[in-house]
């Protein structure tokens, strides 16, 4: 079995690809709108009231395809229960990112030393996907084999670790989605 990330984007789909293709370098690998659709001959296929919607498209990121569509086209994405998180190898790399995703979003957590990570920040960008925790985008820069081996030690080891504070005690963010 396969998992498959699947965005719907309510009529800002367009939108939401220009602004990945600029600040993270996607690769739009297809996109079809309801028009091209099959005709009004097939039951199956009602005429679109959306015409020029995207129906479907498919892009990479990194190494992953993710598919996003218009869906309902109501113009107002509600991204509820879960989390996308961005992993980059270098400090700088965050900053860019960082700085890049949160232009015309908002800044929920700003860029700062965890102990799980050097660099770790959450926003909601522009299109309203938000990243990380609880719905929350997140870009940080640990490495995953470090955050694996902090929650195999227990919470002892991820105290002390890199001696560095959780991002506000009530609500941080640790490794697996646990909550302190």
């Amino acid at each position: 079995m396969q998992t498959q990330i699947y965005l719907f984007f309510d009529g800002r789909t367009e939108e939401a690809l220009d602004f990945y293709k600029k600040t993270l370098g996607i690769e739009v690998e297809m996109l079809m709108r309801f028009k091209e659709a099959p005709g009004p001959d097939d039951p199956n296929c009602p005429s679109p009231s959306h015409p020029n919607a995207v129906m479907h498209s498919s892009f990479k990121l990194g190494g992953q395809s993710i598919m996003a569509s218009d869906g309902h086209v109501g113009g107002k994405p509600d991204f509820k229960g879960f989390a996308l998180s961005l992993a980059v190898k270098t400090e700088g790399e965050a900053d860019k990112l960082f700085a890049a995703m949160s232009e015309g979003g908002q800044v929920t957590q700003p860029l700062i030393k965890t102990f799980f990570s050097p660099k770790f920040g959450m926003l909601t960008d522009k299109v309203r996907c938000e990243l990380d925790g609880a719905g929350l985008a997140a870009i940080g820069c640990a490495a995953l084999e470090d955050l694996n081996a902090l929650h195999a030690a227990g919470d002892g080891a991820r105290g002390a670790a890199r001696g560095a504070p959780c991002a506000g005690r009530q609500g941080a963010v640790r490794p697996h989605g646990q909550v302190r």
